[in-house]
């Protein structure tokens, strides 16, 4: 038995596996979700998901990564809850990614694709490590900033929503936000995202006051010195050609191991101090320099001979890390970064050397010497960045600090540093031949000659020292050292000490050096007498020569002076200056020294009481620079004497203070208002300033407002004074709060009375209208509101609020306007506003104010963000009750707010803050706000207005979005508000003006289309969302459309009588509404349609107009992408389940409406599925076609216009522009050449009368004839236009373009090459294929020059999954009921119907050429077969044709390229027909050729020299004689006596093919050059053999003429015919196309006469069996009766109805239409023929097809039995 154990506290854990559950009580868990665990049993936990709490069931336990106790126990509880969030939102996003990370890869969007894997992976890569839990504070922080830039790239690339966050990166609630607050972060977040790459990291936006540090890791120094070094390393800026940070000193030996072991890992700096003027900084540098400290030259052999711990220097090493402080690219702690180390030449300086490899930048070997560090970029203070950094910055990490100060000095930052750059000297080579080796010894001393022990840092990182020695450059006379040192001295022994150098020589040898005396000095004192230190800047120092060598004494030179610009005294001394020089700087970095004289007058003030009315008054001089640097030294000083001397210098301190308060108000010291805060608030100690600075403030205040002409100056103060107004309050705040802490209550009565004076008089200075008083006015109310949170704490709330509303409401009207506003809108940000009691006294005159200036265009941006504000206050739960505040606040601003955005520009940036603002006031309402705000409108009429316009505003907001779309958090909480006030807002409808009382139609109608628009709105549509993204918005939303979509049910039903009003006008909102893809929505929704039917037939008798507008609606709106099968068949279930109770008229009617709808729903899918998700453009035509024939069945032309003209748009966007032209004649051949009105839907074809569209449509049509070459048809409209121009319009100028462009189409027929275009047979079997293609024969127009290789691929491409079958592979039942796809493809020929007009007529081949393959409707092909043994001596004997005939309904072309077969027979021809029917297709060929060269002497003569040789040369060589052997002999005539006309025609083929012959070789003997002679002498010898062979045929052909003869040219017999019916007719099922007919019927004018009038179909009745060749023929064959000779009258019956299988007239009749000609060219010799029409998937082993060919012109058509033979052609 399972013992289940509960937990003690129930634990929290994380799916690390998808768990599918199948068992009892068993949960199905996604990976990365989170569940609660309540109990726990033997491998198994028992808990649920946090996703659906409701679900309580069992888990594995290895499923589930169990979270510590100590995590939800721990001080870091919110982070750990943070961190589990972020897990949640990857494995969210990661879900959401797969899922399109697949559809990329089916829509072949490959960039995108890899994209998004990168992304992919790298997202898991960091949830793994989340997970893990091993990461620091400071890593997962950023570790959060990187996964959260990538979500957001990531669904900004996949244009998914954005993801609203706070400035943590963390995921924002919208419940717990209010609509204001998460409108301003859904712009902050969109611009943040628009203006970042995921790989450019964004530089941050930090306060002035933020500071920066430089960490630096040195990870290896690869050097080889062979002496120790010194390693230094420190910020360089390019631009400024200086250092800008304290050197990091490593110290380095020779081993090339530092000398404090300890620090061999460590070798850490972080560079402090940089604010946000420093990160502006282009061009900075890391540089590394290296000193060597040994022996004088590297290349001597070290021995005890040689001078060592010389300081020379070696090499130089930089970096540019101007990236690092622009944020242009990422640094992290791990990446390492190489410094090239470059040798310092000799003699060259560490500055020149840095600043010509900054110049001139190399591309250095980063496998040479040099320095591998590792830099990264940190926000904070130095403790800060401890803290949240543990593992980089360590104990052992050393600090250097910024050269100069931060741009902040915060109290407490005591700093007394003085940096000394030794730069260059001059010194003379004197009696020397060379110049010395000069170095330079620097120290510290006292006046009396005492050393300041261990005050000189050489670098960060190395303890201090007494004694600093130069480097020392050899032989040199003007070195440059270039070494920046830091005096450490504390601030006592400042006063008297001074810097003192000492010049040496030294040797490289260390006996001479020792001989070496120190010959020169230089010194500086580094304070004044007047207490000043010594100032900042470049100094050129005096060099003493120093005879006597010993190290002289203070005493000696320090009345000596020491700069050159110094005066040197009149008496000599024991040291005389010399020529040589020394420049230094020097930089003073102390918060208690300074170098401003008037300065430190103040800060002396004590020792100088009697100059004070001078100090305070010079000190108002000082540069702002220098006061900053000592802010609390001088508020100290300040309130000093203003405690000890307030009487006297009151005016004058207060003076003061407002002059370096207002300091702070410049941008430029902006950053040190904290430094202020903070001395307020820690150091002020002034108990009783507050009593004289109320006392002085007051008088300045009211000076203004009494006298009416004030002094400029004293104005000027007091604006200074409004200008530092909120830090005077500060101060008079902590004054009264110290002296409360002091001796208790006491003088607080007196205070209060003095702050109300205070008050008084600046409410009386905002009455005044004085011009001189506007400035200060404009100061007071800038600055006003800002002392409200110090006022607070010791003045009453309630009356500083009335104090507050008095002083906005006493300024005069239109004085101070935008500053009024401006102030206004801080009252409401700051505390006084959050309490209750201030608020109500408060709100009002906001409200009045914003109500008055809401609509001025210069007042809106201020006004909205006010009353922003506000609502973000009235949102809090923190601010009392807020009941009555919203009340006021919409009652006063609602329609106000409402009348502003409709009234509102929507390109304005201020719409999204209005539409936010009304969300957010609507938001705020309760049942009774609403109930309350319905009932405040004085009049119904006002009432109306509301409602009309809040109904309208609310239908914009929905369609088409304020907010951008990628906003949907934004957008689902509009969509909610808008649902509530829809609720309250319909009741308030119904009540007013409802079917009860006055009705409005049009608020009615306005409710309806808002509703559907509601409900219809894009972001709304969830099944359009990913799975997701719906859970998302149906856990915390629920589905809104059912909800209102009950509502619209609903009202409507509530409608009564008034419902005749909205019909039609509501059927098309809807449905629309209906078609949502929503069961529970259509089932509440479409029996609205029964009710409106319902209600038009009481009222008419019929619902014509409910179905006219659901039929002309439901096409767009299918089209468009909506409905379903599903909502086929509930809408068809629905309603006649609701009409048939019904009575029988109405049931008859509702049953025939409602499968209506039915069949055009099914059409408009298929069509829809077609066009919008197939990109076969035939299947697109085809169900276009269906559309279209469907629209005619019912007589919507509107419709059906629309769809031929989609029709005639698909087809030119494939350039089938001869079908393009007769999609449109179907448009124009319902037109009349009359003046009537007609309406055209095409915005192409404007027109007002029936003549002009149809003028404009044939236009177009000839057009698109012309550009299809098919001209015929073009000058037929063309002769239809000449003669409307002619006789009816009498526009003779058309008329002669039209005549012009006729002319042009008769001259293209005759000297335009056009390609023939070829048919061919495409069968589709399977059930894979569409069901209007499945198992179904279609013929198709190939295009120009297509040839069948081509059209295979084409369709192929269509359907790539298909199989090719080969034309002899037998087609099952298996095949047809496959799930496969199967394609059986290959040529047919054409048969052209005879035109009589060319009958016993010497035609043009360009004439008659395209007639042979256009208006056609009947196709054969043949395939070769021998039966029986095969005679391999002659094979022509056993070779049959099998011939299949198809047959289309309508003609080629037409307005598709392709029709189905309505009917397919098949026939065999014997040997002796095959061999007829190749020779008469030769001879065919070869009279056509032998015309073109007749015709046009320029022809190349080669083709007829290789056409006469091959048949020539085949006829002697054994064609000829097979022929003879297989059929020219008795023995087979009397086998087979039924071929023996057959045999007779032969003879006569051959007899004619001579005759042929010998006038193409006449022509070919006169066209042929020297070289082709030989040839020809060879060709005339075998045609005369082949004469010989052919002669006695001749007589038999004279005899055989002279003979009856069948229609078909053979002799009339009644006996068994040879050619055999092998198997039955196969009819295909008719498809929808077969309603096509009607489309074809009015092409009554586009064929030449056909010899005889298409019969009707056959019927295919006999048994089977072989039937007769009576009976056979007699379902072919043409009546010779019906023959016309020009076009076909408008009573013929159109040539597009395809003649299907002609009934075949009896023995005797006319002659049969030719057979096309066969267009192969093969030598008699070669036993297979290769059809043409081979099959697609022939593998060339099968027999050979062979396609009948058309008989010679001249004889197209047979003459009647007593006509005179065909005389033969003249030579």
């Amino acid at each position: 038995m399972t013992v289940w154990k509960a937990l003690k506290t129930p634990q929290l854990g994380v799916v690390i596996y998808n768990y599918h559950g199948k068992g009892m009580y068993q949960l199905q868990l996604q990976l990365g979700e989170t569940v609660q665990i309540l109990e726990e049993s033997s491998g198994w936990y028992r808990g649920f998901s946090l996703r659906k709490k409701a679900n309580k069931g069992i888990f594995p336990k290895t499923y589930i990564y169990v979270k510590n106790d100590k995590d939800e126990s721990s001080s870091e509880a919110e982070s750990v809850f943070k961190e589990e969030a972020l897990v949640e939102e990857l494995t969210s996003v990661l879900r959401e990614w797969g899922a399109m990370w697949k559809l990329l890869y089916l829509r072949r969007e490959e960039a995108l694709f890899h994209d998004v894997k990168k992304l992919m992976l790298e997202l898991m890569d960091w949830r793994r490590q989340i997970l893990a839990k091993a990461l620091p504070v400071d890593q997962l922080k950023q570790l959060k900033q990187k996964v959260t830039q990538t979500i957001d790239y990531g669904n900004r690339t996949l244009g998914l929503d954005l993801v609203v966050r706070d400035p943590e990166a963390n995921i924002i609630d919208p419940d717990s936000t209010g609509v204001i607050e998460l409108y301003r972060r859904h712009v902050t977040t969109s611009n943040r995202i628009k203006t970042t790459s995921r790989i450019e990291t964004p530089k941050k936006e930090v306060a002035f006051y933020t500071t920066h540090s430089v960490y630096a890791n040195i990870k290896l120094v690869v050097c080889i010195t062979t002496d120790d070094a010194q390693v230094f390393l420190s910020l360089y800026d390019a631009k400024e050609e200086r250092f800008i940070s304290e050197q990091y000193l490593v110290a380095w030996d020779r081993k090339g191991m530092p000398k404090d072991i300890d620090r061999l890992n460590n070798l850490t700096v972080l560079f402090t101090d940089l604010g946000a003027k420093d990160l502006k900084r282009e061009q900075v540098y890391i540089v590394c320099q290296i000193v060597r400290v040994g022996r004088m030259d590297i290349k001597e052999t070290p021995s005890k001979k040689l001078t060592h711990n010389l300081r020379r220097p070696f090499g130089i090493g930089l970096f540019f890390i101007g990236d690092l402080f622009n944020g242009t690219a990422q640094y992290d702690e791990d990446k390492e970064h190489f410094l090239q180390l470059l040798p310092i030449p000799e003699n060259q300086s560490f500055d020149s050397w840095i600043k010509r490899m900054i110049a001139q930048p190399s591309e250095g070997n980063k496998s040479g010497q040099g320095i591998h560090i590792s830099l990264k970029l940190l926000s904070g203070d130095v403790e800060q960045i401890r803290e949240e950094h543990p593992l980089l910055v360590t104990k052992q990490t050393c600090i250097a600090r910024k050269l100069g100060f931060p741009e902040v000095i915060m109290p407490g930052d005591l700093r007394n540093d003085l940096y000394l750059t030794l730069h260059s000297g001059e010194f003379e080579r004197g009696r020397k031949t060379a110049n010395k080796n000069i170095e330079v010894t620097m120290e510290v001393l006292s006046d009396d000659g005492k050393v300041l022990e261990n005050v000189i840092s050489i670098g960060a990182g190395e303890e201090l020292v007494s004694q600093y020695r130069s480097v020392i450059f050899y032989h040199s006379g003007k070195p440059e050292w270039v070494e920046t040192i830091k005096l450490v001295i504390p601030i006592e022994q400042f006063q008297g000490s001074h810097v003192r150098f000492l010049f040496k020589h030294r040797s490289a040898n260390d006996e001479k050096d020792r001989t070496q005396k120190i010959f020169a000095f230089s010194h500086t004192k580094l304070m004044y007498n007047d207490g000043t230190t010594l100032q900042d800047g470049t100094h050129e120092l005096h060099v003493y020569k120093n005879d006597h060598g010993k190290v002289p004494h203070p005493s000696s030179y320090l009345h000596l002076p020491s700069k050159k610009d110094e005066v040197p005294p009149a008496k000599a001394s024991a040291h005389t200056p010399t020529n040589d020089r020394i420049r230094i700087d020097t930089l003073l970095c102390s918060t208690k020294l300074t170098q401003n004289v008037d300065l430190l007058g103040l800060l002396k003030w004590n020792s100088m009481v009697g100059k004070l009315k001078d100090i305070l008054v010079t000190v108002m001089k000082v540069s702002g620079e220098e006061i900053v640097k000592f802010l609390t030294d001088t508020f100290d000083a300040l309130f000093a004497i203003l405690m000890e001397h307030a009487n006297k210098y009151d005016r004058l301190v207060f003076d003061a203070l407002v002059f370096t308060i207002s300091l702070l108000a410049d941008k430029k010291y902006h950053h040190f208002r904290p430094v202020l805060d903070a001395y307020i608030e820690e150091l002020f100690g002034a108990t009783k300033a507050d009593h004289i600075l109320i006392l002085v403030f007051l008088e300045y205040i009211s000076y203004a407002t009494t006298e009416q002409q004030p002094d400029r100056i004293r104005m000027d103060l007091l604006l200074k004074a409004m200008k530092a107004m909120e830090y005077i309050i500060k101060f008079i705040v902590q004054s009264r709060i110290l002296f409360q802490r002091a001796v208790g209550e006491k003088g607080q009565a007196e205070f209060e009375e003095r702050l109300r004076k205070l008050f008084q008089a600046l409410v009386q200075l905002m009455a005044d209208v004085k011009n001189e008083t506007l400035l200060t006015q404009g100061a007071a109310l800038k600055y006003f509101p800002a002392t409200f949170v110090d006022l607070m704490q010791v003045f009453d709330i309630k009356e500083l609020s009335y104090y507050a509303r008095e002083f906005i409401e006493r300024i005069p009207e239109k004085r101070l306007t935008s500053q009024k506003m401006d102030c206004i809108h801080h009252m409401v940000k700051t505390k006084l506003f959050e309490d209750q009691e201030s608020r109500f006294v408060l709100l009002p005159m906001v409200v009045e104010q914003l109500k008055n200036k809401m609509t001025e265009v210069d007042e809106m941006k201020v006004c909205i963000d006010i009353l922003n504000d506000i609502l973000i206050t009235l949102t809090r739960n923190d601010v009392g009750d807020t009941h009555d505040d919203v009340l006021l606040l919409v009652t006063s601003l609602l329609r106000v707010v409402v009348k502003a955005v409709i009234m509102m520009d929507r390109s304005l940036a201020v719409v999204g803050n209005y539409v936010a603002c009304l969300i957010a006031m609507l938001q705020l309402m309760d049942e009774k706000h609403y109930q309350k705000y319905v009932a405040h409108f004085p009049t119904v009429q006002e009432l109306l207005d509301f409602l009309m316009e809040i109904f309208l505003l609310f239908r914009e907001f929905v369609s088409d979005n304020i907010f951008p779309k990628d906003w949907m958090v934004m957008t689902m909480v509009q969509n909610s508000v808008i649902l509530n006030a829809i609720q309250y807002f319909s009741e308030a409808m119904q009540e007013h003006f409802g079917a009860g009382g006055t009705f409005e139609t049009q608020l009615w109608n306005n409710f309806f289309h808002l509703a559907v628009a509601f409900v219809t709105q894009e972001s709304l549509q969830l099944e359009n969302f990913s799975t997701t993204k719906q859970d998302k918005i149906l856990e915390k939303y629920a589905d809104m459309r059912m909800i209102i979509g009950l509502k619209i049910s609903e009202m409507w039903h509530l409608l009564g009588d008034h419902k005749s009003y909205f019909i039609p006008g509501l059927v098309g909102p809807f449905l629309e509404m209906t078609l949502i893809p929503h069961s529970e929505l259509r089932r509440a929704t479409i029996p609205i349609f029964f009710d409106m039917i319902q209600c038009e037939y009481a009222n008419k008798g019929n619902f014509t107009s409910v179905e006219s507008e659901i039929i002309s609606k439901l096409d767009v709106l299918v089209e468009g992408g909506k409905g379903d099968a599903q909502y086929k068949d509930l809408f068809y279930k629905i309603l006649s389940e609701m009409f048939n109770p019904m009575p029988p008229q109405f049931k008859e009617d509702g049953v025939r409406f409602v499968g209506l709808i039915t069949k055009l729903m099914e059409r408009l899918l298929d069509y829809r599925t077609v066009v919008l998700g197939d990109d076969n453009i035939d299947n697109r035509m085809s169900c276009t076609v269906n559309v279209l024939n469907f629209y005619n069945e019912i007589k919507k032309d509107e419709m059906y216009d629309r769809y031929v003209y989609k029709l005639c748009d698909l087809h030119l966007s494939v350039e089938n522009y001869t079908e393009a032209a007769f999609t449109l004649l179907r448009r124009a051949d319902d037109l009349q050449w009359t003046d009537e009105t007609v309406f055209s839907s095409q915005q192409k074809y404007r027109a007002s009368t029936q003549r002009q569209l149809k003028e404009m449509l044939y236009k177009d049509c000839i057009d698109y004839f012309d550009k299809g070459k098919c001209w015929e048809y073009a000058i037929k409209l063309c002769k239809d236009l000449a003669n409307q121009y002619e006789y009816d319009t009498f526009d003779f100028i058309q008329l002669s373009k039209i005549l012009e462009k006729q002319a042009g189409f008769y001259d293209n027929i005759i000297k335009v090459i056009r390609g023939e275009p070829e048919y061919f047979k495409a069968a589709f079997y399977g059930l894979g294929f569409p069901t209007f293609l499945r198992n179904k024969v279609f013929v198709y127009r190939g295009k120009e020059y297509e040839k069948i290789a081509e059209f295979i691929v084409r369709l192929q491409s269509q359907y790539p999954s298909a199989q090719i079958l080969k034309m002899k592979d037998a087609i099952t039942n298996d095949i047809k009921h496959s799930q496969q796809q199967f394609l059986q493809i290959n040529r047919v020929e054409p048969v052209p119907v005879e035109r009589r007009k060319f009958q016993g007529k010497n035609v043009l081949e360009q004439i008659t050429k395209f007639y042979e393959v256009n208006n056609v409707n009947k196709f054969q092909f043949s395939r070769a077969v021998h039966k029986g043994e095969v005679n391999k001596e002659n094979e022509f004997s056993t070779l049959w044709l099998e011939r299949t005939t198809i047959y289309t309904k309508f003609t080629f072309p037409g307005i598709l390229c392709w029709f189905e077969a309505t009917a397919i027979d098949t026939e065999e021809l014997s040997p002796v027909q095959n061999a007829l029917e190749t020779m008469e297709s030769t001879n065919k060929q070869l009279r056509a050729i032998i015309a073109r060269h007749k015709v046009d002497p320029n022809l190349n003569v080669n083709p007829l020299s290789m056409k006469l040789q091959g048949i020539i040369d085949a006829a002697v060589m054994g064609g000829v004689s097979n022929y003879e052997k297989a059929f020219l002999t008795p023995a087979f005539v009397k086998e087979n006596p039924d071929s023996a006309d057959y045999v007779e025609r032969l003879k006569s083929s051959l007899v004619e093919q001579v005759e042929i012959l010998e006038e193409g070789m006449a022509v070919h003997g006169n066209r042929i050059t020297a070289a082709l002679k030989p040839l020809h002498e060879n060709l005339e010898k075998r045609f005369k053999e082949m004469k010989s062979k052919t002669a006695p045929f001749k007589r038999a052909r004279i005899s055989t003429i002279s003979k009856p003869r069948a229609a078909d040219g053979s002799p009339a017999i009644t006996g068994r015919s040879m050619t055999t019916v092998r198997r039955t007719s196969e009819r295909p099922v008719l498809s929808v196309r077969n309603s096509l007919d009607k489309m074809h019927q009015s092409y009554n004018d586009w064929s030449d006469s056909p010899i005889g009038n298409p019969p009707p179909l056959p019927t295919k009745t006999l048994p089977s069996g072989v039937r007769s060749r009576a009976q056979r023929r007699a379902t072919v064959e043409i009546s010779m009766t019906q023959l016309t000779e020009e076009f076909m009258t408008p009573n013929t019956p159109t040539s597009e109805i395809a003649p299907p299988k002609p009934p075949r007239p009896a023995p005797q009749a006319q002659q049969l239409p030719e057979l096309p000609q066969k267009t192969s060219q093969k030598k008699s010799s070669e036993v297979q023929h290769r059809s043409s029409t081979e099959s697609s998937g022939s593998d060339g082993t099968e027999p050979v097809e062979q396609t009948p060919a058309l008989p010679p012109r001249t004889s197209t058509m047979a003459k009647p039995k007593d006509s005179p033979p065909v005389p033969p052609k003249h030579r």
